[in-house]
């Protein structure tokens, strides 16, 4: 929708129909007024969401989806005395599904403004990590949000890391909102957890992560007022972030390093039962290590 704003103080008002819990976005091109605000207001006239655009243009989208069915309405306003140009265009987010597991997801976004926004079903308790590779966007946030619309955890480069397990059963989604007005593509590829256990004492064992921005979670068990140290040995993942968890949750310690052996360091171990090591890759790089814990 071309505007053309010719006298200094005139604004305009564009409506459409929207229906609750649709995910719209605004581009925002062609825009020669040097400074405006561009609002959307709810089917009752309250604000939104409101932005500034200056003549670079770019894109414009509510912080989460439409909360009411009805009338929106969207207003420019050039600032001060400015008139000119500029030319809207209201788009719903592109859509699909990520495979767990399976094969990655390319977003391609070749329009300002556009959004993307993918599902995916989770289980409460379910340990997951969305790696973003081939990325051409120049600048982007990546969202994760719950079964009931409320965010979870964003990201803007590398990997998408939620900070806990999956909280519910239910369709989780993921939304790609790139910055002002860029474009491009992302290739998403969305993983539970490698897995498994290791033995105090016992050999090394092989950690092979396979997929983008997949992470690992090995348990083993404790003893109380027994010392501790896990070592990694062979490590081709560059720089990860490898932290211990005592039974309750609680860090007890960790270390970020991309050398091919290290150690955290050694610790007394407070209580009886199921300890847990989270290995996490710093990039979306894939490869192994071998994992150890040893007691003195």
């Amino acid at each position: 929708m071309p505007i053309s704003l010719t006298k200094a103080g005139r604004t305009a008002r564009y409506t459409f129909s929207g229906t609750s819990g649709q995910w719209v976005s605004l581009g925002l091109t062609s825009v020669t007024i040097s400074s405006s605000t561009i609002t959307l207001l709810k089917p009752d006239g309250t604000s939104l969401v409101s932005t500034t655009v200056g003549t670079s243009g770019g894109g414009f989208e509510p912080p989460s989806t439409l909360p009411a069915t009805g009338t929106y309405t969207i207003v420019v306003d050039p600032a001060g005395v400015n008139t000119g140009n500029i030319t809207l265009k209201l788009m719903s987010y592109l859509s699909g599904t990520l495979n767990l597991n399976g094969a990655a997801t390319v977003s391609t976004i070749s329009v300002i403004g556009q959004n993307a926004r993918y599902t995916f079903t989770g289980t409460a308790g379910q340990w997951v990590s969305l790696g973003l590779t081939a990325v051409t966007i120049t600048s982007s946030t990546v969202t994760l949000w719950k079964p009931d619309d409320t965010q979870l955890t964003a990201t803007s480069v590398g990997s998408l890391d939620p900070p806990t397990a999956l909280p519910t059963t239910g369709t989780y989604t993921v939304t790609v909102n790139p910055a002002a007005n860029y474009t491009g593509n992302m290739t998403l590829t969305l993983s539970t957890e490698v897995t498994g256990t290791v033995t105090v004492n016992a050999a090394a064992t092989p950690v092979t992560i396979s997929r983008a921005g997949q992470n690992a979670r090995y348990t083993f068990a404790g003893t109380a007022s027994q010392q501790a140290t896990v070592r990694i040995t062979g490590n081709t993942l560059g720089n990860v972030l490898v932290n211990l968890y005592t039974p309750s949750g609680s860090w007890q310690t960790g270390t970020t390093s991309s050398a091919a052996s290290f150690n955290l360091s050694m610790v007394t171990l407070a209580t009886t039962g199921t300890y847990t090591i989270t290995l996490n890759p710093q990039t979306t790089a894939t490869g192994s290590l071998n994992l150890q814990v040893t007691s003195p």
